[in-house]
């Protein structure tokens, strides 16, 4: 075949790119890499007269996807002759009844080397031949363009041969696009019949949306949503599980039903997931949102703080070493862990044991470094926040299934994520309304550490002022 060459070409435009051989393609990186014009320019036309010739060798050597490239490569050269017969020869090898998929990967090939017309064209052909796989492509491709009407119509064709992921696909589209095209409410009616041919994952999309009303546009159906995020739960899908879980622990936004939900958590948890064994031992050590239990507590913290939670060391630091004073084993190892994450409680504990201890110098590296962190720009919306679900508790009126219980659960720990920084308020305030709810482990806890943090600060303050 006898086709004009890259070289060629580019002397046709007034470019003579010989000279180039003069310089290795080392010498013309470098050069390149510096910033020299002329280096990028003879580089740029060498690479494409070097990959022409590779293209060329592909082609001839019978690869479809360098037959179409590389008379696409010659029509955009001028020679629309040599170019589109390679094309001829593509069309005429790919057999239209049996290689949709072979298509459909030239198709995203070509899309991904800048030739989109023709990238298209192949794609939209393997669909029209009933490809599934290249519809859904289409149909997504075009929703990430913005072109939602034509890709809803790829996605329909799908779907109206039997495809559930289609389904599933064009149901999230329409839930979190919400346009003329692809309205919410059909969304909600793609994933109902997704989830009633018995797909896990519709279930557990459609029941987190209508349980939780996460989605903007999604009225919530609480009731519906449970049932099923419970069906992909008692399925085994562990996401359903956590959300069902949480939720019902939480209550809030939902009727609340802590027994179910903890079931579901302890199932996820057994399973390995580090949140839920987290959420469950610091839920049930310190009895919020579940029924103090401290030695399940404990159970599920070790757990965590060994696949290596910080929440969790930070916890069992406090209530180890800190409660039930266990200084030289495990108390004392997970407050070193915890500290050494940056977590303030346990940096202020451990600085004041090594100072009791003798051990000045360690001890107030330590206290300066929470302290440090405990004025870097902190600001107390936790108290804030926390001060108004405990005391205020009339600005939920309006919210029926917000219960004056879950109020002063949110409520502490809100508090306690701002105890956590080191706010002495907070700590004063949590030791308070446990003492009030008639826990007086917990309450003597909190009031005991703003003791020792405004001592801290003391120390560390006094510490200044000496060597000023």
């Amino acid at each position: 075949m006898r086709g004009i060459t890259m070289q060629n070409y580019y002397q046709s435009l007034g470019i003579y790119p010989d000279d180039t051989s003069n310089k290795s393609e080392k010498q013309l990186r470098s050069a390149a890499g510096s910033g020299d014009i002329e280096s990028i320019r003879d580089l740029g036309i060498r690479l494409m007269i070097e990959g022409q010739r590779w293209l060329k060798e592909a082609a001839e050597q019978g690869d479809l996807i360098a037959m179409e490239a590389y008379g696409q490569l010659l029509i955009a050269m001028g020679q629309k002759k040599q170019g589109k017969k390679w094309i001829k020869i593509v069309a005429n090898k790919v057999d239209k009844t049996k290689c949709t998929e072979q298509m459909r990967k030239l198709g995203e090939v070509l899309l991904r080397i800048g030739l989109k017309e023709q990238g298209w064209e192949w794609l939209e052909e393997a669909a029209d031949l009933g490809d599934i796989g290249t519809m859904k492509y289409l149909g997504e491709q075009f929703i990430h363009q913005g072109n939602t009407r034509r890709g809803k119509k790829w996605l329909e064709k799908a779907i109206g041969l039997g495809d559930i992921e289609a389904m599933k696909m064009l149901g999230r589209h329409c839930i979190q696009i919400d346009d003329r095209n692809l309205p919410s409410e059909k969304g909600l009616e793609w994933l109902r019949m997704a989830a009633q041919l018995g797909d896990i994952e519709a279930m557990k999309i459609l029941g987190k949306y209508l349980f939780t009303g996460s989605a903007v546009k999604v009225v919530r159906f609480e009731k519906e949503g449970k049932r099923w995020l419970r069906k992909a739960a008692e399925l085994g899908d562990v996401e359903a599980m956590k959300t069902l879980g949480e939720n019902l622990v939480i209550g809030g936004a939902v009727k609340k039903d802590a027994v179910e939900g903890k079931k579901w958590l302890v199932k996820v948890a057994e399973r390995g997931d580090i949140d839920a064994r987290e959420n469950l031992g610091e839920y049930l050590i310190n009895g919020i949102f579940l029924k103090k239990d401290i030695e399940e507590g404990k159970k599920w913290l070790l757990k965590a703080a060994e696949d290596g939670s910080e929440v969790a060391k930070r916890e069992l630091a406090l209530r180890l070493f800190f409660v039930e004073e266990d200084k030289d084993g495990e108390g004392r190892k997970w407050l070193e862990k915890a500290a050494e994450t940056g977590e303030i409680l346990s940096m202020g504990l451990l600085g004041n044991e090594l100072l009791e201890a003798g051990e000045k110098e360690a001890g107030m590296k330590w206290l300066k470094e929470a302290y440090r962190r405990i004025t870097a720009g902190f600001f107390p919306f936790g108290r804030r926040y926390g001060q108004y679900l405990l005391f205020e508790k009339e600005g939920y009126k309006d919210h029926e299934l917000m219960s004056a219980r879950i109020n002063a659960e949110n409520g502490k720990m809100a508090l306690k994520r701002d105890a956590h920084l080191g706010d002495i308020e907070s700590m004063r305030i949590l030791g308070q309304v446990y003492m009030e709810q008639g826990d007086e482990e917990e309450g003597n806890k909190w009031a005991r550490l703003a003791e020792l943090f405004e001592k801290i600060k003391f120390i560390v303050e006094e510490d200044k002022k000496s060597k000023k």
